[in-house]
């Protein structure tokens, strides 16, 4: 797959979300196929962080919010520095995220980067 056709079946996918107003439950969903595709399809690895490297660039819900989420849930260690300045874009106000829930997405974003710091690499 390219990068663009990995970003359409994670869309597709999470249209498919057994409960597409939570982006909790929808990102969860996309985690579990993500993870299942990269135990079939491993050499689909590289596709997939570069294809959450572009939604973490984006600094926007729900693509950067689900790539953040992802990139946890699936220990990829090489988006560290990528979340790490979605932290930074979001706590300076230099995000599209509602500004009022700054807060949150803050709070979101470093429980996501303690996660991949929690990760000893092999």
């Amino acid at each position: 797959m390219t990068k663009d056709e990995f970003i359409e079946w994670m869309l597709y996918i999470m249209k498919r979300s057994p409960a597409r107003d939570s982006g909790e439950v929808t990102y969860e969903y996309l985690r579990e196929h993500m993870a299942r595709l990269l135990v079939q399809e491993p050499d689909e690895r590289k596709v997939a962080l570069d294809a959450l490297r572009s939604w973490l660039a984006l600094r926007r819900e729900p693509e950067s919010m689900a790539a953040a989420m992802l990139a946890a849930g699936l220990g990829f260690i090489e988006l560290r520095e990528d979340l790490h300045r979605l932290l930074e874009d979001i706590e300076a106000g230099r995000s599209n995220f509602n500004p009022r829930m700054k807060a949150y997405y803050a709070e979101r974003a470093h429980n996501y980067l303690t996660a991949l710091y929690n990760i000893v690499p092999e």
